[in-house]
């Protein structure tokens, strides 16, 4: 982490002025790319994608976690721990639409594509474009949204797999019924879940305007 001190001096002059300070975090499955743009004076920092980096990178934002706010896109799961960490920390964080993003970055001609790039594209977009920040959601809607993502991809699975049924050769059309059979059976269990789940949600929101 180059500069740090001259970054934590730029982040005390922002903190002053009292003004949301915009900072963009390009997530991949082994680092963090984490940028400023030219009017917050905060450069490039890279840290890695683990517990460690993840402490690293709030302690790194810590000074100003009243004033800022963080811009990420979605990425398949692998901004999961930091954003959970941004939540704990208090630190306003925006998940954007990754197409908004990109269009956004060709009309002020970022065309080039490095993690780098990306990072300071996001902190422009959050200047520019100013998005709410996102509401963190609790343990029980995660689990909610990850068994319904779980079950479209049982469903896209279960397609292909009836698809195939039908051009397959004879001789392994036992395969492809036993595939189905598994298929089937874990979406069955997987629904199963999901009602679960949605009422613990219910109970909980009940529970939480006070009624039994």
């Amino acid at each position: 982490m180059t500069n740090h001190l001259h970054h934590k001096q730029s982040y005390q002059t922002m903190k002053n002025k009292k003004s949301t300070i915009y900072l963009g975090l390009d997530v991949s499955k082994e680092k963090l790319d984490f940028s400023g743009t030219e009017n917050n004076k905060i450069g490039h920092q890279t840290f890695k994608n683990t517990s460690k980096g993840i402490k690293a990178l709030m302690s790194f934002l810590q000074p100003l976690s009243s004033t800022t706010q963080i811009i990420l896109e979605p990425t398949g799961n692998y901004e999961r721990n930091v954003v959970e960490a941004l939540g704990n920390a208090q630190i306003a964080f925006s998940r954007v639409n990754a197409y908004q993003v990109r269009s956004f970055a060709t009309g002020i001609g970022k065309l080039a594509k490095t993690d780098k790039l990306d990072a300071l594209v996001l902190a422009k977009f959050g200047e520019h474009c100013q998005p709410k920040p996102t509401q963190r959601i609790d343990k029980a809607h995660e689990q909610l949204r990850a068994l319904y993502d779980r079950r479209e991809q049982l469903l896209n699975a279960r397609t292909r797999e009836s698809n195939r049924l039908e051009t397959v050769l004879p001789t392994m059309k036992t395969h492809l019924k036993k595939s189905l059979f598994l298929l089937i059976n874990s979406s069955k269990k997987l629904m199963r879940c999901l009602s679960n789940t949605f009422l613990l949600i219910l109970r909980l929101k009940k529970k939480s305007i006070g009624f039994n």
